[in-house]
């Protein structure tokens, strides 16, 4: 005013300045994966928006069908802890009903709409033979951390081994033997042979058989690690001599390190 101005109001608290919160959209690809007699797996995408703040978790609901209308189909949250993944296993349902499922992504500001439905499924056993997906031909160079993965499908979920073989001799294949140096890693849907620290040794041919009570699946792959050539191949001939030059020759080394040798480098000395 036009004496002055007046001393200053403070704020009761601090307040950050950001765009409002909104809820999330709702999770995506909803899919269902393995299903047993009382079990049903889940996976999802996360939202495409998540309303201006981290989703902290997920809620998982399912709805059991009930075929001859005495009971009634309400939507019933699944999981009993804060399911942080995008995947969960729904567990303790009745053998041989019939469920649909849908996902919620929950932020600070609350939970979103839900998920798109999947189902429904009838729950019980699924049984099928093994079958694997595994690459062909894999390249490294010598010293690096090799990781052979082959995905696998089977129900019951199917006995896993892996063999080695040369690649002149693919017929000869013997177990792989595991330690600090070859080790095999399983999980639900795959299976990695993980070699730390490759050599030349390392090269071969790699099958893996998966094995249930419904069948039977191999697959095959060739590992080339690259290193340096082994010495060549002697002994050095003297295949002529004159007073200014010299011609010499001698074999191809055992060992070409994975790959086609290029060229020799000739080196002498002069004799005492």
């Amino acid at each position: 005013k036009r004496f002055g101005i007046g001393p200053p109001a403070d704020t009761i608290q601090r307040t950050t300045a950001r765009d409002p919160i909104q809820p999330p959209d709702p999770p995506t690809k909803l899919k269902i994966g393995l299903v047993t007699k009382s079990t049903v797996s889940l996976t999802w995408k996360p939202p495409k928006n998540d309303g201006g703040a981290p989703v902290t978790h997920y809620i998982i609901e399912c709805l059991s069908w009930d075929r001859t209308g005495e009971g009634k189909e309400t939507w019933r949250q699944c999981n009993r802890r804060d399911v942080e993944e995008t995947k969960f296993t729904v567990e303790d349902l009745k053998e041989g009903g019939e469920y649909e499922f849908r996902v919620k992504a929950v932020n600070e500001a609350g939970p979103s709409r839900p998920s798109a439905t999947v189902g429904p499924i009838i729950v019980k056993d699924q049984t099928c033979p093994p079958a694997i997906e595994l690459k062909e031909f894999m390249e490294v160079e010598e010293g690096t951390d090799v990781n052979i993965v082959a995905k696998i499908k089977g129900v019951p979920f199917p006995t896993l081994t892996w063999q080695k073989a040369s690649p002149k001799k693919p017929e000869e294949k013997s177990a792989v033997l595991y330690d600090q140096h070859v080790n095999k890693i399983v999980s639900e849907d795959s299976c990695t042979l993980l070699i730390q620290q490759s050599r030349r040794k390392d090269t071969g041919l790699f099958t893996i058989t998966a094995v249930n009570n419904f069948g039977t699946d191999s697959k095959e792959m060739r590992l080339n690690v690259l290193g340096r050539p082994g010495p060549p191949e002697g002994p050095i001939k003297f295949e002529s001599i004159s007073g200014d030059q010299m011609t010499l020759s001698w074999l191809p080394p055992k060992d070409d390190g994975g790959s086609k040798i290029t060229n020799y480098v000739i080196e002498k000395r002069e004799a005492n």
